[in-house]
């Protein structure tokens, strides 16, 4: 993370048929509009009554999107602050996450929310898409709270395929401060999926306040897209080298002069009550 530096304080809409997850906090600017239901099986014949398999249902939704609150302006990974160019002016850094609180609805006996997925930007330059090595591991963590120094947490780290993925062209604006420095305006982009409804059940952490981060294997060629210098910099943790600890980015909300990594968090309502 670098400034023209990072953070993050969020009120998240959530929005399943009758739910409405607000984001907390003064600097989100946009909610999460519509519920993304997992895909339901064929509907019985006239004739036949659904039979109740006991089994939990599921609706998910997308609480939290960097695309609805910036756009992408940069790319970075821990390989290219080897580069004497990029090391003169950004602190390398190993870890960087933001704070977020989702205001979630109360829900009926029995039924939960819970954070059931974490998309993160990954990105190389189109010109040398190729010449990458596969399987690059790269993770995700999650923390209890508001503060990644305290409490509990959980990482989900995936390798990096490329056949695998979705890949789609993206321009860096001009002012790509550290893409740009190699001239690598032109990137290949994927949205990696980390699923987290085996690692983290409902029951052990409340989506309301946690702390949702990127970590990265040392010198690391896998880069991660960077939003535009337009966030808030007092919730954005980052941890500048490997076991060094995390520094919050800023202890004041007067400035949003910091740009995040591009994450989408996930949660999901389990239910049973009229369940089909």
């Amino acid at each position: 993370m670098y400034t023209r530096a990072i953070t993050i304080s969020l009120a998240v809409s959530l929005g399943c048929s009758e739910y409405k997850i607000n984001a907390t906090g003064d600097d989100v600017e946009a909610g999460v509009e519509g519920l993304e239901e997992i895909p339901e099986e064929d509907e019985p014949a006239a004739d036949e009554e659904p039979g109740d398999t006991g089994e939990p249902c599921s609706e998910v939704v997308t609480a939290f999107d960097i695309e609805e609150l910036s756009t992408l302006q940069d790319a970075f990974s821990p390989d290219m602050t080897l580069d004497p160019r990029v090391s003169s002016f950004v602190r390398p850094w190993v870890r960087d996450a933001l704070a977020l609180r989702f205001d979630t609805p109360a829900l009926e006996d029995g039924a939960t929310w819970q954070i059931s997925a974490v998309d993160v930007l990954v990105t190389y330059p189109a010109s040398r898409f190729d010449e990458y090595p596969d399987g690059e591991l790269i993770s995700v963590e999650i923390y209890e709270g508001s503060d990644p120094r305290t409490g509990r947490y959980w990482s989900v780290t995936q390798p990096v395929y490329r056949d695998e993925l979705e890949w789609e062209d993206y321009a860096l604006p001009f002012d790509s401060a550290i893409a740009g420095t190699f001239g690598d305006y032109l990137q290949k982009g994927a949205w990696l999926r980390f699923d987290l409804t085996e690692e983290i059940a409902a029951a052990d952490l409340s989506p309301e306040s946690v702390v949702v981060g990127v970590r990265w294997e040392p010198m690391s060629p896998v880069a991660v897209g960077y939003s535009n210098f337009n966030r808030a910099c007092d919730q954005n943790w980052t941890e500048y080298a490997a076991g060094s600890g995390w520094i919050l980015n800023s202890d004041s909300d007067s400035g949003n002069g910091c740009s995040w990594p591009m994450m989408r968090v996930e949660l999901a309502n389990t239910y049973t009550d009229d369940c089909e």
